[in-house]
C-alpha cells in the first residue's frame, strides 16, 4: 500500500500538468486540407496488394484532388498516379 501512494501523486501530478495545457484548434483552412482515404479499398484476389485512393486539397486549382495509391506485399504505400488536369479517382477495379 505504502508503494501505491507515490505513484498515486505521480499520476495525479502528471493529469494536472496535462489538464492545463492549451488545446490546439485547427483552422478551417487546416481541416480542409486534411487528406482522406476513399472508401472503397480494393484487395488483389492473391491480397498481397490493397490499391485505394487519397483526397487531398488543390488550393491553387480551388478543387480536391483524388489520386491513386499502392500498397504492394504490405510495404509502405506510394501515389500511383498524378493527373495535373484532374481526379484519377474515378476508376473501378477489375475483379477475376
Amino acid at each position: 500500500m505504502k508503494k501505491l501512494v507515490p505513484l498515486f501523486l505521480i499520476l495525479l501530478w502528471a493529469t494536472q500538468i496535462n489538464g492545463q495545457g492549451d488545446k490546439i484548434v485547427p483552422s478551417f483552412e487546416q481541416v480542409l486540407s486534411l487528406k482522406s482515404i476513399g472508401y472503397t479499398p480494393e484487395i488483389s484476389p492473391d491480397g498481397k496488394h490493397v490499391i485505394f485512393t487519397v483526397t487531398q486539397t488543390d488550393w491553387e486549382e480551388n478543387r480536391y484532388d483524388t489520386e491513386i495509391w499502392i500498397s504492394k506485399y504490405g510495404a509502405r504505400p506510394f501515389q500511383l498516379t498524378n493527373n495535373p488536369e484532374g481526379n484519377s479517382g474515378n476508376w473501378t477495379a477489375t475483379r477475376g
